[in-house]
């Protein structure tokens, strides 16, 4: 092999490396749209945004609202904590 073939199979290798990285990084955006992946992933906050939503449409009194805020506060609260702590 001269030093041309071995340079372009250095390159070649470069490539599948970086196009590699690049798939294994789309799948995890990917993964994180997933709507069932933030459910496993915080089953609190979920629960907390299903009640929310739920009192919010489902009660015609006016004082259930303050309820319903608060546990969607809750929910994005338990959400930006988790993301805080995953960003160290």
């Amino acid at each position: 092999m001269n030093a041309e073939e071995i340079e372009i199979d250095d390159a070649k290798q470069d490539l599948r490396e970086a196009l590699t990285a690049i798939h294994d990084r789309v799948g995890e955006r990917i993964a994180n749209l997933r709507p069932d992946f933030g459910i496993r992933r915080h089953p609190v906050a979920a629960a907390c945004v299903g009640a929310g939503l739920g009192v919010a449409l489902g009660s015609r009194a006016y004082q259930s609202s303050g309820l319903a805020l608060f546990l969607l506060g809750a929910a994005v609260a338990i959400i930006f904590k988790d993301g805080l702590e995953q960003s160290r």
